[in-house]
């Protein structure tokens, strides 16, 4: 879910939430007011996700441009208000949950202006949860640069291999760093449809990007980019994720369903995995035909590609919302030719 903030939420409270994060500064250079221009990497939402005792927020985290206009990037969680927001509505930063839930209007720095809309009907299946907003004149750094990350490079690394090191530049852990963990991910992931109030709803994803527990609540709109120190090619979207697992929209997914281009330093054209890897390529196939009747299995939250680092074989990853032998038991030590692995990664929820 978004962070929620009673407005009697302090610092204390925002760095409990990030100590089990490995990061470089856990999070507090993230959550104040930053000297405008803005870099992103930062705490931000719409000043009218608002509910009566809670405010949100999560991450203003890059900067994109569709050729004429320069706009922010997060989620449709964070700057739409999960499907609720009209165009217009203020971004601020940093977010309502960091000035105690004020709309202080010196703080805004865009106007949302579009979002793909996330689909919650049942049996439908969804890519992206991302959302744009026009910043506003003088606010933002024109350059794209993110807190603790600098300027990313403007060619996603499509198809990241499994192990890449990776961080990410958000509101609640700061700069993290992690690695991938699995890709071609399909995940149950569980929205508040209002702010801390209101129905949960549940909405699936294909084709996803899995990392090591690099999130915590608010880090959602973050950037999650290989792990170099120039020019970092952006991998993902940060969206959701559980107390052990992280979850990413591919970038170019991302970029190419708003008609938007990543603000950088320029283009790196490469590709991650090796496009003849055809066990790489056999695993997804299994997973795929596997993955419907796996999500059938109650307490199945997820399901995707791994693969054993001992010996390079790709796994099939199956993801549980509890361990209980009972559950354990439904899963296949085989899934057609190929090791299962369970994960206990808890319920994955859009942070």
């Amino acid at each position: 879910m978004r962070p929620l903030a009673h407005r009697t939420l302090g610092a204390a409270a925002a760095l409990a939430l990030a100590a089990t994060i490995a990061s470089a500064d856990s999070g507090p250079n993230h959550q104040v007011r930053q000297p405008r221009p803005i870099q992103l990497g930062t705490s931000g939402g719409n000043v009218d996700d608002v509910s009566h005792a809670f405010c949100c927020a999560g991450t203003l985290g890059s900067l994109v441009t569709d050729g004429s206009k320069q706009y922010i990037l997060s989620n449709a969680h964070v700057l739409a208000r999960v499907n609720a927001a009209a165009p217009g509505e203020a971004v601020d930063q940093p977010g309502l949950i960091d000035v105690g839930c004020q709309d202080i209007a010196s703080d805004h720095v865009a106007l949302f202006s579009r979002s793909v809309p996330i689909d919650f009907t049942r049996g439908s299946t969804n890519t992206v949860d991302c959302a744009i907003a026009a910043v506003i004149a003088g606010t933002v750094d024109t350059k794209g640069n993110i807190l603790d990350v600098g300027q990313v490079s403007t060619s996603p690394l499509d198809d990241p291999p499994i192990n890449t090191s990776v961080k990410k530049s958000g509101r609640t852990t700061g700069l993290s760093t992690g690695t991938v963990t699995g890709v071609n991910g399909t995940f149950s992931v569980q929205y508040q449809l209002g702010c801390g109030s209101g129905k949960k709803a549940t909405a699936t994803y294909v084709n996803q990007v899995v990392f090591t527990n690099i999130s915590s609540g608010g880090d959602s709109g973050s950037l999650i980019e290989e792990n170099v120190t120039n020019c970092p090619q952006p991998i993902a979207l940060l969206f959701a994720g559980s107390s052990t697992t992280t979850i990413g929209n591919p970038i170019r997914a991302v970029l190419s369903a708003l008609g938007v281009s990543l603000v950088g330093c320029g283009g790196r054209p490469r590709l991650g995995a090796d496009a003849a890897d055809f066990g790489l390529q056999h695993a997804k196939d299994v997973q795929q035909r596997n993955a419907q009747r796996l999500m059938q299995i109650e307490g199945v939250t997820g399901t995707a590609v791994g693969r054993d680092p001992a010996t390079g074989r790709y796994k099939v990853q199956v993801y549980l919302d509890h361990d209980a032998p009972g559950l354990r038991g439904q899963i296949p030590s085989f899934i057609e030719d190929l090791d299962s692995q369970i994960i206990v990664s808890g319920v994955i929820e859009a942070f």
